[in-house]
């Protein structure tokens, strides 16, 4: 009779197995700056989301947020509204670096989505166009406390841009409106009518061409008793 146990032999091989599976369903933290593009204009204020998502439980994080001092300003972080029993603290620690801390006093893991509102202020005559906004030093910590590593950080994009404004808006003798959209050439726009503010129904989606200016008619508003108008940017 052998002496060989091959229940011996096939446990290490089962037991490397399920910890291999087990940590493939694990996926590594994940900030990200941002969804798309935020747009604003020189005369205001923008606001950027950071979302976070993770499998592996955390109860804090710290991060900054690197840009062009001499485009943009920040202000003072804002906690989303999904971290609600946790708090922020941010500064900035050099100029063109945004430092941010997100816990929790009673050691609550963060949630998935959108943990925070980055803000920034173009700076006046700051040109238009897109502002990398580049993650940096992230630390992820768990209970214990013990960091959690490696974490997957998304830079993001402000872009500055000039706000787009309807110039006229006036009626042809033959009862047609007829709109004039000025705004930055080449943004996209819907021109969109309302009878009541409320449900919108799209009349054309155009680029701003050359010059800035782009021109639109309404034809279905000859018989309209009132008709509002919007231009939203796609």
């Amino acid at each position: 009779m052998s002496s060989t146990n091959p229940i011996r032999q096939l446990a290490p091989a089962a037991i490397i197995a399920c910890l291999a599976c087990a940590t493939a369903a694990w996926a590594s933290p994940r900030l990200e700056i941002g969804e798309g593009n935020a747009t604003v204009y020189s005369s205001g204020a923008g606001i950027v989301p950071v979302s976070y998502e993770s499998d592996v439980p955390a109860v804090a994080i710290q991060f900054d947020v690197q840009f062009d001092p001499a485009r943009l300003v920040s202000a003072p972080t804002l906690l989303g509204g999904l971290a609600s029993d946790h708090l922020v603290v941010s500064s900035e620690p050099t100029p063109g670096t945004r430092r941010v801390v997100v816990y929790s006093p009673e050691n609550s893991p963060l949630p998935n989505g959108v943990l925070l509102d980055l803000q920034f202020l173009p700076l006046a005559q700051s040109p238009d166009g897109p502002v990398s906004l580049v993650p940096a030093n992230v630390i992820v910590v768990g209970k214990g406390p013990v960091s959690i590593t490696p974490v997957v950080a998304l830079p993001g994009t402000f872009t500055i841009g000039t706000p787009a404004r309807f110039g006229s808006v006036t009626v042809s003798p033959a009862g047609l409106v007829e709109l004039e959209l000025t705004g930055p050439v080449g943004a996209t726009f819907a021109l969109q009518r309302s009878p009541d503010l409320n449900q919108w129904t799209s009349i054309a989606t155009n680029a701003i061409p050359p010059g800035g200016v782009l021109h639109a008619t309404d034809p279905s508003a000859v018989d309209a008793a009132a008709r509002f108008y919007r231009a939203v940017q796609r």
